[in-house]
């Protein structure tokens, strides 16, 4: 008996996979729960196992994007007949046809499958398109049976509406002339998996969600004497030793509890208040930027947020991290202290309403207890959803993270 191999839904949010890789070939036998194939969702790269054994069949090659549901393969039994099924990406999920189809089937399936001479397309025809797709074309009053699509099977995606939107002349305008430069010059990265959904989410973010952002220096003498007074206390106990971004982690979860919106995210027009702040962390590894969250971060103490930021962070370098790892953050810390960068204008991380950028750590003249001092100055950059907070509210977190910064025991209160 046939079993399928669907693209497999990891995360809530996920609609469609990349797949990256495939680890057995055509034909080849294969064993129940061995690794099968290397997927790209719209976070991580996973590994996934077949589901039985068998000979494999590949529906769907190396490179192709296809939605959730849909079958990339089948595993059938020693001697068993196969024919490879014809995959839509409109009906994923619908059942393997095994049988040769009859000469008249194959006249209408090969008709369908031919590309239309015109990107018109008449209204009552079906139209394969995302549900990303069919949001943007509504927001740009773009008829999508107009576009034509570049995704798995003539699928619409998002950025075939968006390039469509734009007309011809802001194509040209934008593209460069093949006469002006040789293919020698350049080499073309496909814009795919992690990387595309990063491009799509920061797009959109940018363009939906109107942002304002906040500064502010603070003085992180204590804070560095803090860490430093329980450094060898806790690497002696856990083997790992705490970090600058441990305190703050900790910090940023207290802080967004004085405004009761900041620890928030925005869904189908309402806003979703959080009883506890789960902090996405910022990772960067392997060219790609991630955000694996610490849950429950007011009830952690600094040891155990030590351990869980070690864990994740070495997941995230070693491409290990779950989609679980992943979602259900309602706040997020970047911190960007070691690449000597003083500062910089966050973009949220949607749909939360806070993210709160760290810059690195510089000594400066400050005036004191009428007298100047030389202090190590941190600048903090909150950027926030203005249609959450205003400026009064979002200041208010500002300050709140500003004076445990500079009275980091209060975190310990």
């Amino acid at each position: 008996m046939a079993t399928k191999v669907i693209m497999p839904k990891e995360g809530l949010t996920m609609e469609e996979g990349t797949i990256s890789k495939w680890l057995k070939k055509d034909g080849e036998e294969v064993k129940k729960a061995e690794p099968l194939l290397e997927i790209l969702t719209d976070k991580v790269s996973l590994e996934v196992e077949s589901p039985a054994s068998g000979i494999l069949h590949i529906v769907v090659p190396e490179k192709e994007t296809v939605p959730i549901t849909t079958v990339i393969g089948v595993i059938t039994e020693a001697g068993e007949e196969f024919q490879t099924p014809t995959v839509s990406s409109q009906k994923p999920a619908a059942p393997i046809k095994m049988e040769t189809p009859t000469p008249k089937e194959q006249t209408k399936e090969k008709k369908q499958n031919t590309p239309e001479k015109t990107e018109i397309q008449t209204q009552d025809k079906k139209i394969i398109s995302s549900p990303r797709a069919r949001k943007v074309a509504k927001e740009l009053g773009v008829d999508i049976h107009t576009v034509k699509g570049s995704g798995f099977n003539g699928r619409i995606q998002a950025k075939d509406v968006e390039l469509y939107a734009t007309g011809p002349s802001s194509k040209a305008n934008l593209s460069l002339n093949k006469q002006d430069i040789d293919n020698s010059q350049f080499r073309i990265v496909p814009l795919q998996g992690i990387r595309k959904t990063i491009a799509t989410r920061l797009t959109e973010c940018a363009r939906d969600i109107p942002h304002v952002s906040f500064f502010r220096e603070v003085n992180a003498a204590r804070l560095i004497d803090a860490r430093a007074s329980l450094l060898e206390e806790v690497e002696k106990k856990t083997g790992i030793r705490p970090t600058l971004t441990d305190f703050l982690v900790k910090m940023l979860a207290c802080a967004i509890k004085t405004v009761e919106t900041a620890n928030s995210i925005v869904e189908d027009d309402q806003i979703k208040i959080f009883n506890k702040a789960h902090v996405n962390l910022a990772v960067a590894a392997d060219g790609f930027l991630y955000t694996p969250v610490i849950r429950n971060v007011e009830d952690l103490t600094l040891t155990q947020i030590s351990q869980q930021r070690a864990e994740i962070v070495q997941k995230a370098r070693a491409g290990k991290l779950s989609a679980e790892e992943l979602s259900g953050g309602t706040v997020t810390l970047s911190n960007l202290g070691k690449s000597g960068v003083e500062g910089f204008t966050p973009i949220l991380n949607p749909p939360q309403t806070v993210i709160l950028g760290i810059g690195g750590i510089k000594k400066k003249p400050v005036y004191e207890e009428e007298e100047i001092k030389v202090s190590p100055m941190m600048t903090l950059s909150l950027s926030c959803d203005h249609r959450v907070l205003d400026g009064a509210e979002a200041t208010k977190v500002l300050g709140a993270m500003a004076r445990l910064i500079e009275n980091p025991y209060l975190i310990l209160a």
